[in-house]
């Protein structure tokens, strides 16, 4: 799932293109031959893997889950590239959570009603009348909205 914004999230790094877009900041699986890849190809593929993950407390995320260590499962070959890590969390965007291996597997930001990425596809655990936690926090945000003009939507 993915949710677009219209305003830059990351200094000039927005979450949708063209408007003021970091020049070299892509996304490796998608854009062939960034400079700059913000995500890009793994040296070893998390694809088929299930991952102890730990959350940091006081998060949106623990929120959501309700608890401090979970399992997800991976199905992709791609994460964050290490050279942009100091610079997403500089910016304002922090890593919440980490893989038993060390891998960021999740980022908020924490001013934000909800934006939370993930490396992993949450709702691939999802089912009818079982929401993985965290589209079940995206959806009681949406609602808390509800009243609220949506051109005038909380940041």
């Amino acid at each position: 799932m993915v949710i677009h914004a219209e305003r830059p999230i990351i200094g000039r790094l927005p979450l949708r293109r063209p408007r003021g877009s970091h020049s070299n900041a892509s996304h490796g699986e998608y854009e062939g031959g960034p400079d700059e890849p913000v995500i890009s190809a793994l040296e070893c593929s998390l694809a088929g893997r299930t991952l102890e993950v730990e959350i940091k407390p006081a998060s949106r995320t623990e929120a959501c889950y309700g608890t401090r260590q979970v399992t997800e499962s991976n199905y992709g070959s791609y994460g964050i590239n290490p050279t942009w890590l100091a610079r997403l969390q500089q910016a304002g965007l922090p890593i919440v959570a980490t893989a038993d291996d060390g891998t960021p597997r999740i980022l908020e930001l924490p001013d934000h009603l909800f934006f939370i990425a993930t490396l992993f596809v949450p709702q691939a655990r999802s089912k009818p009348g079982e929401p993985h936690p965290l589209i079940e926090g995206f959806v009681r945000a949406a609602a808390e909205l509800g009243g609220e003009d949506a051109g005038h939507a909380r940041p």
